[in-house]
């Protein structure tokens, strides 16, 4: 496999999105940065269904796991985690698309990837959101720039 020098940013939803979709991506690009966007938990502990179904007593023990789990699979991989502080749908928190515009943008000033991957938003809700902050013409003003440069 070729490994590329390019520097590689993936926007993730969720905490487990960079990895299943673009692992093998991940692999080819060494310090690669994976910003994952719901990683917070609710302000109030709660067990939603997903949570049950996936073995965790309540939303508080979810996250905890979940994260610590995307660290040590990045660590293997190579890759730089970054965690925002957002709330997934299903913790009735959504952020609006301002804020989450504002976290990426910052996101990227901070790191100045070459290349930025990011979801189609084709079903989840959160997926869509990110999808479409990633499309606005805010959040990519600084490509503009760059390549005006």
């Amino acid at each position: 496999m070729m490994q590329s020098h390019a520097r590689l940013l993936v926007v993730s939803p969720h905490l487990d999105d960079a990895v299943l979709s673009c692992g093998l991506l991940l692999t080819a690009n060494p310090s690669a940065i994976v910003c994952t966007v719901f990683t917070a938990a609710p302000r109030e502990n709660m067990s939603t269904d997903w949570d049950r179904q996936s073995g965790f007593r309540d939303a508080f023990e979810a996250m905890r796991a979940r994260q610590q789990e995307d660290a040590e699979v990045l660590q293997m991989l190579h890759a730089q985690p970054i965690h925002l502080p957002f709330r997934d749908a299903q913790y009735r928190d959504t952020p609006s698309l301002d804020a989450l515009t504002e976290a990426l943008r910052r996101t990227l000033e901070a790191h100045m990837p070459d290349k930025v991957l990011f979801p189609l938003g084709l079903f989840h809700s959160d997926h869509t959101l990110v999808s479409d902050m990633c499309r606005t013409e805010e959040w990519n003003r600084p490509f503009q720039n760059a390549l005006k440069n």
